[in-house]
């Protein structure tokens, strides 16, 4: 699995939310959305959708990362280490990466992607055009597993959201430069 870093930063962050192109473009930069590690430093980007510079650096206070990690404890998205991948081969994809003590999760889809323009639907394997079709009766149609995928990443995303708005001194560019490790991460 790969997980953007910072050159020189010993720990991989504990919080990081971004688009990995290799699939399409190879090794590319990964548009960092959010990157936040154990100490409160957070490099975000305003571009929420693709991520990518300019990036700003922020400090989260330690009881806001607490917060957040005990709502997805009650949420019951952060509970056990687990993987869930839905998307296609070629296509760029959202990572939501989190980690919180021995317990890690990472979650790729690209449906945050091809579902921008409201034109489409992103399935667990494909990407439909609505047609006119309401997506939310399209997800009704899904699978249970791929309907409670798609409700833990909105509450992800819901929390990932908030936290960066905790962020103190927001408006610092960061001069970053993010690279992708490799990580082993035990599911």
């Amino acid at each position: 699995m790969r997980i953007p870093v910072i050159e020189g930063k010993a720990t991989l962050p504990c919080v990081a939310v971004f688009i990995d192109k290799t699939r399409v473009s190879g090794p590319s930069d990964p548009g960092v959305v959010l990157a936040v590690w154990d100490d409160g430093t957070a490099i975000t980007s305003k571009k929420t959708d693709k991520g990518g510079p300019p990036y700003y650096q922020s400090k989260i206070p330690t009881e806001a990362l607490q917060g957040f990690f005990h709502r997805l404890n009650v949420e019951s998205v952060l509970i056990q280490s687990t993987c869930k991948r839905f998307s296609g081969f070629d296509s760029p994809f959202m990572c939501i990466y989190v980690r919180d003590g021995h317990v890690e999760l990472l979650y790729d889809s690209w449906h945050e992607i091809f579902e921008a323009d409201g034109e489409c639907v992103a399935t667990q394997g494909t990407v439909e055009a609505l047609e006119g079709r309401d997506r939310n009766q399209v997800i009704a149609a899904w699978s249970q597993d791929y309907r409670m995928f798609r409700k833990e990443w909105q509450i992800l995303r819901e929390q990932t959201t908030w936290l960066v708005l905790q962020g103190k001194d927001e408006h610092v560019i960061a001069t970053t430069d993010f690279k992708y490790k490799y990580a082993t991460v035990k599911w």
